[in-house]
């Protein structure tokens, strides 16, 4: 009697703490892509005299270059270019793995600023 008691109980809570968790899981994973859209905006959003420029990617500041390569994890980096305006710089990676885009958007000191299929 105990065990089918135990088996019930065990059915029931599973049953109530499922969608919970599934909530939770994506309260989190929507927590976590806030996380990156906060902070300094995108420059080619907020000012008009911007540059940009294709660069190499051993020619990047270090921890742009190990942010970047961090995120690529067996995508191909594509193409970095160099946004400046107005004496800040920021840098969108272009990356690709079997046809699946990512951008990211990155400041000068290799913070993800944005990631998504268009960064900015």
């Amino acid at each position: 009697m105990r065990v089918l008691h135990w088996l019930v109980t065990s059915v029931a809570l599973g049953l109530v703490a499922a969608p919970a968790l599934a909530q939770s899981q994506q309260q989190q994973q929507q927590a976590q892509q806030l996380q990156l859209f906060t902070g300094e905006e995108p420059l080619e959003e907020t000012r008009k005299d911007i540059k940009k420029d294709n660069v190499k990617l051993d020619a990047l500041p270090t921890q742009v270059r190990t942010s970047i390569e961090g995120w690529a994890q067996g995508r191909k980096i594509e193409k970095v270019e160099q946004i400046s305006a107005g004496g800040q710089v920021q840098y969108k990676a272009h990356l690709d793995k079997n046809g699946k885009k990512l951008e990211l958007l990155l400041n000068s000191q290799g913070k993800v600023l944005r990631a998504g299929k268009e960064a900015t």
